[in-house]
């Protein structure tokens, strides 16, 4: 589940690009695809709270308790971890399922990091590379990526739930 959100930063920006240059029943299928890539970031989204339970759940098996006079200050990181948490589950709605600005937007918090990064490099601030992603198995993370999407592709076909179903079944007539 670790490899959803790099799939998405690699799919995102593609598909949105197609449903842009497209025409047709190509654009639909691309803006279908895209919605299918947006709702696979819930599997992330349920990995990152099973992470955080885990952490809570050592912290208390260790008695680590938060001070009570310590000060709480929420910034970006913080707003940026809770939005990566639950936007993804507005993708379920159906008129917001492919919607491209909520993409770019959940893209955007994805590579905020790395963005934040270049621009230090190139101001020659610093020169570590940090990536969280390892490209251990990567062939089957790529395949397990690939069922779940076409699994979800087809449900969501069968069920007749995909924002742009109606439109490519009226270019088939």
């Amino acid at each position: 589940m670790e490899f959803f959100d790099t799939a998405f930063t690699y799919l995102a920006p593609i598909l949105v690009l197609l449903s842009l240059f497209l025409k047709g029943k190509k654009r639909y299928y691309a803006l279908n695809a895209l919605a299918i890539v947006n709702i696979l970031l819930i599997f992330n989204s349920v990995f990152i709270i099973r992470q955080l339970y885990a952490f809570v759940k050592m912290a208390m098996e260790m008695n680590v308790k938060p001070d009570p006079n310590a000060k709480i200050e929420i910034g970006w990181q913080d707003v940026k971890n809770w939005l990566i948490i639950l936007v993804p589950f507005l993708f379920l709605i159906k008129p917001i399922m492919g919607n491209r600005i909520l993409s770019l937007l959940m893209l955007f918090l994805f590579l905020n990091n790395w963005l934040v990064y270049v621009f230090d490099c190139v101001k020659g601030k610093s020169n570590f590379y940090f990536s969280s992603f390892t490209t251990y198995h990567l062939p089957f993370q790529m395949m397990h990526y690939f069922s779940w999407f076409v699994f979800l592709y087809a449900a969501f076909w069968f069920i007749k739930y995909l924002p742009y179903q109606k439109k490519i079944l009226q270019f088939n007539r």
